[in-house]
């Protein structure tokens, strides 16, 4: 028999719309303008990358204070797997105390009223109020904090909040499975071709740090904490485990092993999930 498939190719599902990843800069400037029931909604969705259906699902049972964070069910999650994300520990104690009040209830009946179908689709005890509209309401949020919309490296919608949160924890310091488990995604290509995004800044500082590797070869030289750049190499022990590079996104210093240390990327790979995404609080 001849197969019907043969020669058709297969289908492209990298997405059309190009998103860019917002900065914390400008994620500070919409959570200053939001109302609070929408603040609480961008900051677990910027520290989760959960999307909107999936956080409308979300019900009060779904948030476990003990293990901090949300058990994600596979009847309403996109790639139909049950799954736990963790949740930075002080939103946990904020969305608990919010859950606790009702007021996403109150806002679904006060929104879509008593005998609107739609709220078949919401939780007895919802957990987050997630408008009809997510990315509308995103819109006006923007515009009250003047961030545009559309700029050369992609345009903002609700779904970008998930871009911002992969590329927060790429930032952090997690190694490609980390990442890809964080963002619930089948594959790391999805991970870093399709949802990463790369920063002219944080381009210049890694050149800066191949430049002593290039420029220094073959001379006896100690590089001091002022003679480096901000991202290189310090460490005062000689010991190999020791970790001593920095993540420029991430400023604090440890001390470690009687030795002065930077925290970096090699710190972060060898934190848990959970570490990683106290580190892309924002």
């Amino acid at each position: 028999k001849e197969n019907p498939l043969e020669g058709i190719s297969r289908f492209d599902t990298t997405p059309r719309t190009r998103r860019r990843a917002m900065t914390a800069e400008e994620i500070r400037k919409i959570l200053s303008v939001a109302a609070e029931y929408r603040r609480l909604l961008y900051e677990i969705a910027f520290c989760s990358g959960l999307r909107a259906n999936e956080l409308r699902s979300l019900s009060v049972e779904h948030l476990d204070r003990e293990r901090g964070g949300l058990h994600l069910d596979s009847d309403w999650t996109k790639d139909r797997k049950a799954a736990f994300q963790p949740l930075p520990s002080a939103l946990v104690d904020r969305l608990a105390a919010f859950a606790e009040q009702g007021t996403a209830r109150a806002l679904y009946s006060r929104y879509f009223g008593r005998n609107d179908a739609r709220l078949k689709f919401v939780p007895e005890r919802p957990l987050l109020y997630v408008p009809t509209q997510p990315a509308r309401a995103l819109e006006i949020d923007l515009d009250a904090a003047g961030i545009p919309k559309r700029l050369p490296q992609g345009k903002l919608d609700f779904h970008a909040c998930r871009v911002a949160y992969i590329n927060f924890v790429l930032s952090a310091g997690a190694n490609v499975r980390e990442a890809q488990s964080l963002a619930r995604h089948a594959t790391p290509a999805m991970t870093m071709n399709v949802y990463g995004r790369t920063e002219d800044t944080r381009l210049a500082e890694l050149v800066e740090r191949v430049g002593p590797t290039v420029l220094y070869a073959g001379q006896e030289k100690n590089v001091t904490t002022t003679e480096a750049s901000e991202a290189d190499v310090v460490s005062t022990c000689g010991q190999e485990t020791c970790d001593t590079s920095l993540s420029a996104s991430i400023p604090a210093a440890s001390t470690k092993m009687g030795c002065t240390t930077r925290l970096d990327a090699n710190k972060a790979r060898q934190s848990t999930l959970a570490g990683l995404v106290r580190l892309v609080h924002v």
